[in-house]
């Protein structure tokens, strides 16, 4: 692939419980600058922006040159049911844009688990065993998916589309290790 895919947690998010307390312009702006991110996909549901203090996000985002893909899934869960054939999109328009050269940046409240789960599934999609693409994940940012449900997904998205005409044309996959 000529572009990257990244993972993170929100940017600008602020949860003084938690100890965040983020600056949405600055974060986009570095992420535009310093990385050279093109697209964000953002897994957060609509609630959660406010509750963050980013609801300009995506404004602030377009405005910066990025484009902005939204994909809500709820926190500690898989994509719902019913999305499969969205998700499916979704994983390839990540791959396509990839391999064109774009950066991506996929992102959740935390970057662990929805996150995680979009990575994972991408890492899926190109050829690697779901139990390797999870551990990929894990050691990349030094974490887990969120919970078993999210790693149960990567694992039924494998099952299920594992050797699927819907993956074919979105680039040479890369060997299962």
């Amino acid at each position: 692939m000529a572009g990257a895919i990244g993972v993170t947690f929100a940017p600008g998010k602020v949860d003084l419980r938690r100890g965040w307390d983020r600056d949405l312009e600055a974060d986009l702006t570095r992420l535009r600058s310093a990385f050279g991110i093109d697209v964000i996909v953002s897994l957060m549901e609509p609630w959660e922006y406010d509750h963050l203090g980013i609801a300009e996000l995506a404004t602030r985002a377009e405005a910066l040159g990025m484009t902005v893909i939204l994909f809500p899934i709820k926190d500690r869960n898989a994509p719902g049911t019913g999305t499969e054939d969205a998700f499916i999109k979704l994983i390839r328009d990540i791959i396509a844009l990839a391999t064109a050269g774009t950066n991506v940046l996929i992102h959740c409240r935390g970057g662990r688990g929805r996150s995680g789960t979009i990575a994972s599934s991408v890492l899926v999609a190109r050829g690697h065993a779901p139990d390797i693409a999870l551990a990929k994940f894990r050691a990349a940012r030094l974490t887990r998916t969120a919970i078993d449900v999210q790693g149960a997904w990567v694992h039924a998205l494998a099952g299920r589309y594992g050797d699927d005409a819907r993956w074919e044309g979105i680039g040479n996959p890369e060997p299962a290790k």
